[in-house]
């Protein structure tokens, strides 16, 4: 069933009118009277119906019908309880004028129909003196008669007109509220100001209304209009429309907003192009109201403070300066980007201060350490680089101390070969001065055999052994000078070996160069040992190139030397046989003489030329010990260099490590 709204507080009025009526009815009504079983049982009967139809149709428009129905019981328990006072009857015309509540034309005729059916009724019943348990009917406790009763019937008839009159003016002017209440219930829920009162339009409440809402709508769509070109960013635009009252006061805020919106956002501009410029020094107009300048410029300035302080300690860090940091309050992103910057420099500083530990470690020849921090991007490159650095840094002293004990060992078995070739070539001048002299003293023998022939005989045997002596002598000088040229060959082998390892040296020492200048100023004094151990290779080159050159001038002229001694052989040979002969060729002796004389002669001079080539030899030999005695100086004092580093045969393993 459905329950109008507005009947449901009238009914509820209602109730609370008929309830009260029991205890006038039931208790003070038949005092004086005696009726009190009548009384008290028509407010029993009429107070259990008014609950039972208030809560089975209350919001309906049968309860008001029922209602005014129960007010004429009510007066017809009044009037009968007290007998038929006269008095009582005018309870009848205040219940009618309690039916107005209900604004129903159909509430009053119902009314008044049950009062007037009751009063026929009971006129009929009191003329014909009827009782219902002994109590008699009474409509008036005076003279009953018909005209009375249309009397009453008539001053009903009259109220009920009024009040049907006026009821009907009541509910028109309910229903244009209830229809102006709906129209704005609608407009407050879905805020839509289009609506308008449709029915009752005549109605000056429905043409306020409307008016009302059409002024509201016109300000709305502009306001809208407005807010609208200012979402768009268009701050031209303004309420023009004319309004009043509140209306034209809210036209009033909405343009002066519009407005200040308009001067903000042109500060904003002026702002966000400074910003766009560089400029964080930019604040907004003074002209600006409200909280929103303060903000904007503690943003500005807080953000120009960051900045500011950001660039200084980017010309710090650009002037090698790591201990500075962002110091000043920031927040959110500002926060998070001091945050970073400031945990960027610590990186950079503990990175760099480790590359400088590291080549503090490097210049003072600590290569067994390497950087095991882990860094990020570039930083861990350069980490890497250094540690291959250190890596091979540390391998190539290492192979420079083994290079260099190799070069120790044959500097020392250069310096024993040319301590031996010296002794040897001085013991075969020597023997070669006594070979000299020997045949110094055979030419003398010769002359004086060709000036005193007759002594020939005499002095043959003496010749004889002399000649066997020289022939032995020269035999064995031609095993010296074998021996000599022998050992001219290996000292050339040495010497070449020499050659060869100083080139390896000086390629060694140019890679070190190379390694040094990539490592920069760290590889600085790794880069002036390099080129120690370079100048100690090329010089080592040099004194082979010239022992070299030296034992190649010995060798030729020990080759020379030993051909002229195997001549002089083959000649002391065929003397030893001509002395062997002289007896019996005595007379050829004399003719043969001279010529022996010169031959002797030339033989004296090549022995004298050997013996110089001899001593040449020598000096060369000495050359050649002195150089390998510098060379062996020069490898100790490399040795001495190269101890100076601490180097690490595991470090490649130790750099795979920081790799992973």
């Amino acid at each position: 069933m459905f329950r109008m709204p507005h009947l449901l507080t009238a009914d509820k009025k209602m109730l609370f009118i008929l309830l009260g009526h029991l205890p006038f009815t039931a208790f003070l009504a038949p005092i004086g009277f005696d009726t009190w079983g009548f009384a008290m049982t028509m407010s029993a009967i009429i107070g259990t119906l008014v609950i039972a139809s208030y809560f089975s149709l209350r919001g309906t428009r049968w309860f008001g019908i029922l209602s005014g129905v129960f007010l004429m019981l009510f007066s017809a328990t009044l009037i009968q309880t007290q007998m038929g006072r006269i008095e009582m009857h005018f309870h009848i015309f205040v219940a009618l004028a309690f039916t107005l509540l209900y604004k129903d034309w159909l509430v009053v005729v119902s009314a008044a129909a049950v009062g007037a059916l009751h009063h026929i009724v009971l006129t009929y019943l009191q003329l014909n003196e009827v009782a219902i348990a002994g109590v008699p009917i009474m409509l008036y406790n005076y003279d009953c008669s018909w005209s009375i009763t249309f009397l009453h019937a008539l001053f009903v008839v009259i109220e009920s007109a009024v009040l049907i009159y006026y009821s009907r003016l009541m509910k028109y002017d309910a229903d244009v509220a209830y229809r102006v209440q709906a129209t704005i219930n609608a407009v407050s829920n879905n805020g839509d100001f289009s609506q308008r009162v449709e029915q009752f339009k005549e109605h000056s409440s429905a043409q306020a209304t409307n008016t009302l809402l059409n002024n509201i709508e016109v300000a709305f769509k502009e306001i809208n209009q407005v807010m609208d070109a200012i979402a768009h960013g268009r701050f031209d635009q303004r309420v023009q429309g004319e309004f009043k009252g509140d209306l034209d006061q809210l036209k009033r805020s909405v343009n002066d907003s519009s407005e200040s919106v308009t001067f903000t956002m042109q500060s904003l501009n002026t702002l966000m192009e400074g910003i766009h410029q560089g400029d964080f020094s930019v604040r907004m107009s003074d002209k600006v109201k409200g909280d929103l300048k303060t903000k904007v410029d503690n943003a500005m300035s807080q953000t120009e403070s960051i900045i500011s302080t950001l660039m200084d300690v980017m010309t710090g860090l650009a002037e090698g300066n790591f201990s500075q940091r962002i110091d000043v309050p920031a927040a959110g992103q500002l926060d998070e980007l001091k945050k970073n910057v400031n945990h960027a420099l610590d990186e950079v500083q503990a990175a760099f201060n480790e590359i400088n530990k590291a080549s503090e470690r490097m210049a003072s020849g600590k290569l067994n350490q390497l950087i095991d921090k882990q860094y990020k991007g570039e930083l861990n490159t350069i980490k890497q680089g250094l540690n291959s650095a250190f890596s091979n840094l540390n391998a190539l002293i290492n192979d420079v101390t083994q290079m260099n004990a190799k070069l120790q060992q044959a500097s020392q078995s250069i310096s024993t070969d040319s301590n031996s070739l010296s002794e040897s070539l001085s013991h075969h001048a020597t023997e070669l001065q006594h070979t000299a002299q020997r045949m110094e003293q055979i030419t003398h023998e010769v002359k004086q055999a060709a000036d005193s022939a007759v002594e020939a005989n005499k002095l043959s045997d003496q010749a004889r052994h002399q000649a066997q002596t020289g022939v032995e002598v020269m035999n064995n000088t031609i095993d010296s000078m074998r021996e000599i040229q022998s050992s001219s060959h290996k000292i050339a082998e040495i010497v070449g070996l020499i050659d060869s390892i100083a080139f390896q040296t000086n390629l060694l020492a140019l890679n070190a160069a190379v390694e040094a200048a990539r490592a920069g100023e760290q590889g600085r004094g790794f880069a002036v040992v390099a080129g120690e151990v370079r100048s100690l290779a090329q010089k080592s080159a040099d004194a082979a190139k010239e022992i070299r050159a030296l034992i190649d001038d010995t060798v030729d002229a020990v080759e020379s030397g030993t051909q002229l001694v195997e001549r002089s052989g083959e000649q002391l040979q065929e003397i030893n046989q001509g002395i062997n002969s002289v007896s019996e060729m005595i007379s050829e002796m004399a003719s043969l003489n001279l010529e022996q004389a010169n031959g002797i002669n030339t033989l004296n001079q090549e022995v004298s030329a050997m013996d110089e080539s001899i001593q040449q030899n020598v000096q060369i030999a000495n050359q050649a010990k002195d150089s390998a005695t510098m060379m062996v100086g020069e490898v100790d004092n490399l040795s001495d260099s190269v101890s100076q580093f601490e180097t690490d045969a595991n470090l490649d393993q130790q750099l795979a490590l920081t790799k992973k």
